[in-house]
This record gives C-alpha cells, structure tokens and sequence, in this order.
C-alpha cells in the first residue's frame, strides 16, 4: 500500500511516503530564511511521529553524498549510515524506534 503525506510548517516542509518496504521521509526543506531556528527538527519529529503511529519501527531517508551538514544533522538525530549506496550521490540513513519512549 502506498501512503503519501505532506507536511508544512512555518516555511518548511517535508514528504513522507511508504514504498512497501518502508517509510521513507523526502525532501524535508526549510526555507534558508528560517534556518536554524529549529523547524527542520519540528518537521523531522512530526514526521517520526507519524511513522511510529503507523506501527512501524524504523524510518529511512537519502542524503546527498557532499552534504555533509545534514548528514552530520541527521546523525545527531539519531540516524545511522547504511552500506546503501544509490543513484545520484545519496547514501541511505536509517532510524530505529526500538529503544525509544
């Protein structure tokens, strides 16, 4: 089953979209106006939220290769490097649920 979500919220926004293996957050953006100011953080929680109301315990996304703030960002959130390798110069991160409250 495919299940598409958008979120928005104070210039910012963010997908998130099932592919029948796993849910997958995508293009979560804010504006470079309002960076910095904790609205990807929002986005990203809402989005996990969301996620683990649908019962699943892990999320994943794709961050460009040469991003290195984001990747660092999203470590920092709790995501891990998988050894996934994709088209374009993006790696794929995983976050698990499992330990959490």
């Amino acid at each position: 089953m495919k299940i598409f979500i958008e979120l928005c919220h104070n210039k910012g926004h963010c997908k998130i979209f099932n592919d029948s293996e796993e849910y997958i957050i995508h293009s979560l953006a804010v504006s470079p106006k309002k960076l910095r100011q904790g609205i990807g953080t929002i986005l990203l929680n809402k989005s996990e939220n969301i996620i683990k109301a649908l019962g699943e315990n892990h999320c994943a996304l794709y961050v460009k290769n040469d991003n290195i703030w984001v990747h660092n960002w999203y470590k920092r959130c709790g995501y891990v490097d998988t050894t996934e390798k994709c088209d374009f110069g993006y790696t794929k991160m995983i976050k698990y649920f499992i330990n959490e409250k």
